[in-house]
């Protein structure tokens, strides 16, 4: 295979920082949920991590559940 190629450099703006909220759930398991706040799109530093967030997770029943940072 061969193709032509050209290098383009962007500088994308720097947006507004976000608060990200990852969850992974699966039934009849543990779940985990990571708060961070978003960081630059070619940013190469991991996003810094919200260690004072509470997440709670509800149902239509009115079950609720309060995850804290462990």
């Amino acid at each position: 295979f061969s193709a032509c190629t050209k290098r383009i450099d962007i500088e994308p703006k720097e947006g507004d920082q976000k608060v990200v909220i990852q969850g992974f759930l699966f039934n009849d398991s543990i779940c985990k949920v990571v708060v961070s706040k978003s960081t630059g799109f070619l940013s190469k530093s991991k996003p810094p991590r919200i260690s004072t967030a509470t997440v709670t997770l509800a149902d239509d029943a009115g079950n609720s559940e309060s995850l804290i940072y462990n």
